[in-house]
């Protein structure tokens, strides 16, 4: 009775358990159970070939960019307990070994082994359950994220799957690898051109004239707009007498600049009060001359009397 049992439980037992890796590409075509995929690190060891077991390249390459997520999805055709991992070999595949079993049950079959997410593990532990917990095709879908610092132009993303309570068919995992191209991420846009140009400024005209003087002081005169190596307005040219008033006009000197030349103070006009400026040109003094033309022609006649 105890051997039939035991036998009875061996016809229940699977006697295997399968995966069909389909994104991103298989390295390997492979067949509808996802055959070959007992050797590790990728399904086949091409340093038994030609042997038993025959293999089909894909020459598939999947290009994605550093910091991407990228989708894993796979199908288990057979059941079995256990659970996935996915890990990411840069340089060579010999990267890739399988984990350690960490406990055994009394049958030599392995109950657990080591769980990581150091390098090149990228995720571990995925969806532990039983064989009984799912059907025969049953898909499974993931994200992983590429490392922001991963660059190669072809290297290899592997899927495994650990069966527990299972016997060495050599080992307790089998294997699916995908070639990838992984591409440095992207770069930040170029910065915006330095500084603007800085207009010059206009060379400003130089200090106007002062005021006319008038009888009553004229309006004083308003000097000229500073602008940039201007010539000075200080000390206009020097007057020629102008016209006594009551208080003449001050005339504003023109504002210095910068770089303008400086002329020589002229002398102030007579009525014109200013210290500098330019001092505005007056006209002849017409009252005291017209006073005495009419005096000479008073004179005139008189001289005439006297003489007869």
């Amino acid at each position: 009775m105890k051997l039939a049992a035991v036998s009875l439980f061996a016809v229940a037992r699977p006697a295997r358990a399968h995966i069909k890796m389909s994104a991103p590409a298989d390295w390997l075509t492979t067949n509808s159970e996802g055959d070959p995929q007992k050797i590790a690190p990728c399904g086949i060891d091409p340093s038994t070939q030609p042997g038993p077991t025959t293999y089909t390249l894909s020459n598939k390459v999947t290009t994605v960019h550093a910091g991407d997520r990228l989708m894993v999805s796979w199908t288990e055709t057979v059941p079995h307990d256990g659970h996935f991992r996915i890990a990411l070999a840069q340089q060579s595949r010999d990267e890739l070994k399988d984990p350690t079993v960490t406990s055994m049950n009394a049958d030599g079959t392995p109950a657990a082994v080591t769980i990581s997410t150091e390098y090149p593990v990228l995720a571990d532990n995925l969806f532990p359950h039983k064989a009984t917990d799912v059907q025969p095709g049953h898909m499974y879908t993931t994200m992983v994220t590429i490392p922001a610092t991963a660059s190669c132009t072809k290297c290899t993303l592997q899927l495994i799957q650990f069966m527990s309570e299972h016997p060495a068919d050599p080992s307790f995992f089998y294997h699916h690898c995908a070639d990838l191209q992984i591409q440095g991420g992207n770069t930040g846009g170029a910065g915006g051109a330095a500084g603007g140009a800085t207009g010059a400024g206009q060379a400003g005209a130089p200090g106007g004239t002062g005021g006319r003087a008038g009888a009553s002081g004229g309006a004083p005169g308003t000097g000229g707009l500073s602008g940039t190596g201007g010539l000075s307005a200080t000390g206009g040219a020097p007057g020629t007498g102008g016209l006594p008033g009551a208080g003449g006009a001050v005339s504003t000197g023109g504002a210095s600049t910068g770089g303008g030349t400086t002329g020589s103070a002229g002398a102030s006009s007579a009525g014109d009060p200013s210290g500098g400026g330019c001092s505005c040109q007056t006209a002849p003094d017409l009252a005291g001359g017209l006073g005495l033309v009419l005096l000479g022609l008073l004179i005139a006649p008189m001289r005439r009397r006297r003489r007869a």
